[in-house]
């Protein structure tokens, strides 16, 4: 990988190295025109003059976006000058009145680009004022400049924050990688990579309690260093360090190459090593970052982990096994971010093709939904490897489906077939690769998807054929097989060895695209959602009500909320204990989802209440959706342990906007509506609008919870 990068800067960095000394040059004339008082002689060369720095600034900026604010020196010197410059430019057609534009300038040089580039443009500046008007008035205006500079400089921030220092290369992650001459690409680079990589951090972020997320990867030293990382004590963060970890508690994670969790630290100044003061940090979660190309399998077993992620906070007991599993796939997709350099290992110098992978890299990383992965994965084979059909099967249980085929065998595109007696399911099932010469000459197995699909597909005119399964690892070994590619041509013994590596790590990079995207999909679930019910938690719950008015209110439409409470559930746990109640929780999460419409959204609210909310519905509907639940629980009592356990509901209904013109008011009118059912006697369904002047009064009057902040008005 290292070599990778390093053949890419070298072909950038000859250019780069060019354009900067142009830069470099550009400023330098201008600035030794404006002192020598010949700058506005000749209105052409100075009209010049300012349209080459003023690009030579656009340029050096999109560097600076480009790279995350990771300039090298010559990059930050050239900006440096160039803005120097062109300021000095402006000061010379508008009048040296307009001095007071370096107070902005020259602070934010200081701030992000050092102390010593800002002392430069300081020099720069008083040198070429001096020169022009030597006054006692110029002297002061320098030492306030360089007074403004040092105090406002040193407060200025970054947008990067301090996230941009200089990060070490990404690790070497495979074995005999060659060097490759590559054309210059648009965002498919290293600097793509890290972005792509600060993502994956970020989405930690959002998922995880945390006090700081640390990425470590090893150099070519052997040393860990400190590729990136989130905090919310970034000062503290020591972003330079090398380190062997021997001992400790990374270095036991480094060891045995699985995960580490502890919610109650020992020793952290032996133990938290990235910070440059002690912090009291209580609870810590380190993963590894495993080779996923081991040459073979003796480097699998002897390697080292090529980084660790770690992800420490403030509380004790802040992780538990869902956070493991949250950070582990975390750390997969950043693995497979720095392993797509083996896609590199298995093409030829070819720009087109280079291209082509750079291109499926790209778009592999910027969408999470499966089908476009597939769809990606498709192009990217009929343009990289020579072929006269390409299709793309997703399997479910023994059952596959055609996704993709070719241009003009979209009559096959949906069909499904069994993987018995069929080459592909021999891929789908047993995670096995095939080349095979001369598919023609097989006696067994000769179906490749099944006889009508076959046929569909011209299938008797394919003699050689590459089958690939979508799966996340090498054959023989146990993992998520997603489906299948192949890849068919009319002459015999085409495909080689080249060919056929392209094709698995391309469809093992699509595997991992796919696993990663549903099991972040999966946890984000979890995040939002009722554990045992299969419903919206609460909180999701508000957050969507409130959404929901929103829309209603632009579009002008009812929305009703229901509540339902479970009537006497107290004396169901005692009588048949928790484990019944358990049941009966899960059973009514499934009750209700299968009695909604698709764009009704239901949650568990409480311990044994539920809130369901109806889009577009009037009070009339709404009343009609609450019985639908409730019939369906009054005609199927729930079995537990051969017992059957009768179940009502107690349900309160109230409209928006006739009851309620935000998202609290509804939900207090629908609770006092519940309150209502409950007071009358239970298990029967009550409307706001049901409820006379009186009850509401005295229900709101009564002990109904929370009552203090309810009222019968907006």
């Amino acid at each position: 990988m290292k070599r990778f990068i390093n053949s890419r800067i070298s072909k950038k960095g000859n250019l780069g190295f060019v354009i900067n000394l142009c830069i470099i040059a550009v400023s330098a004339i201008s600035l030794l025109l404006i002192l020598s008082s010949n700058y506005t002689s000749n209105t052409f060369v100075s009209a010049v003059l300012v349209q080459a720095a003023f690009l030579s600034l656009v340029y050096l900026a999109k560097r600076y976006y480009d790279k995350n604010g990771g300039l090298n020196l010559l990059e930050k010197s050239s900006l440096v000058l160039s803005a120097t410059a062109f300021t000095e430019m402006l000061l010379e057609f508008f009048g040296r009145g307009m001095f007071s534009i370096f107070f902005v300038v020259v602070p934010f040089i200081y701030a992000y680009f050092g102390r010593p580039l800002g002392i430069i443009s300081l020099v720069l500046i008083g040198a070429i004022e001096f020169t022009l008007l030597p006054e006692i008035s110029t002297f002061f205006k320098i030492i306030v400049l360089a007074v403004t500079t040092i105090i406002f400089g040193s407060y200025i921030k970054t947008p990067l924050g301090k996230s941009g220092y200089k990060k070490p290369d990404l690790p070497k992650l495979s074995k005999n990688s060659s060097d490759f001459k590559i054309t210059d690409t648009d965002s498919t680079n290293y600097d793509y990579i890290k972005i792509k990589i600060k993502e994956s951090l970020e989405n930690l972020r959002e998922l995880l309690p945390h006090n700081s997320i640390v990425l470590y990867l090893k150099n070519d030293e052997g040393l860990y260093e400190i590729f990136d990382f989130i905090s919310n004590d970034e000062d503290l963060i020591d972003s330079s360090q090398k380190l062997n970890f021997r001992s400790g508690y990374i270095g036991w994670t480094i060891k045995t190459k699985t995960p580490f969790m502890i919610g109650a630290i020992r020793n952290p100044e032996n133990n938290i090593t990235y910070y440059n003061k002690q912090i009291n940090i209580q609870s810590l979660l380190i993963i590894p970052l495993l080779d996923a190309t081991p040459a073979t399998a003796d480097d699998a077993n002897s390697a080292q982990p090529t980084g660790v992620l770690v992800i420490d906070s403030k509380k004790p007991e802040a992780f538990n096994q869902q956070s493991k599993t949250v950070a582990t796939i975390v750390a997969e997709k950043i693995n497979s971010l720095l392993t797509t350099s083996n896609l590199l290992e298995v093409v030829s110098d070819s720009s087109e093709k280079l291209s082509s992978i750079y291109n499926y890299i790209q778009k592999l990383e910027s969408s999470m939904d499966p089908n476009f992965i597939l769809s990606n994965l498709f192009d990217t084979l009929k343009n990289t490897i020579p072929s006269d059909l390409v299709c793309i099967t997703l399997k479910t249980g023994d059952i596959s489906e055609v996704k993709f085929a070719g241009e003009i065998e979209n009559s096959v595109l949906g069909m499904t077939f069994s993987h018995t007696q069929s080459l592909v399911g021999i891929v789908s099932t047993k995670n096995t690769p095939l080349n095979l010469a001369d598919i023609s000459d097989r006696s067994k197995f000769r179906d490749v998807f099944n006889k009508e699909i076959d046929l569909g597909l011209g299938m008797k005119t394919i003699k050689s054929s590459l089958l690939m399964p979508l799966s996340t690892t090498d054959e023989k070994t146990e993992d998520e097989i997603y489906g299948s590619v192949f890849i068919g041509s009319k002459t015999k013994n085409v495909f080689d060895e080249e060919q056929k590596n392209l094709a698995k790590i391309l469809s093992q990079q699509a595997a991992k695209g796919i696993k990663y995207s549903l099991n972040l999909k999966n946890v984000k679930e979890l995040a939002i959602k009722d554990g045992l019910s299969g419903l919206y938690n609460q909180k999701h719950f508000k957050e969507m009500l409130s959404n929901s008015i929103a829309k209603s209110q632009r579009f002008s439409e009812d929305l009703s909320l229901i509540l339902m409470d479970i009537d006497n559930f107290k004396d169901v746990n005692d009588t048949y204990g928790h484990l019944a109640g358990d049941k009966i929780i899960s059973e009514i999460g499934k009750g209700i989802l299968n009695s909604l419409r698709e764009i009704d959204i239901s949650a568990r609210y409480g311990g044994d209440e539920f809130a369901i909310l109806l889009e577009k519905t009037n009070p009339a509907g709404a009343e009609i959706a609450a019985e639908k639940i409730k019939n369906s629980f009054d005609d199927r009592p729930i079995l537990f342990n051969n017992e059957s356990i009768n179940i009502n509901f107690s349900i309160g209904i109230a409209t928006y906007p006739e009851n309620a013109s935000s998202r609290d008011f509804l939900i207090e009118k629908a609770d006092i509506s519940l309150y209502e059912a409950k007071r009358n006697g239970k298990n029967q369904i009550i409307h706001f609008n049901d409820i006379t002047e009186k009850n509401k009064k005295t229900i709101i009057d009564s002990d109904i919870p929370n009552n203090k902040n309810i009222s019968l008005k907006d």
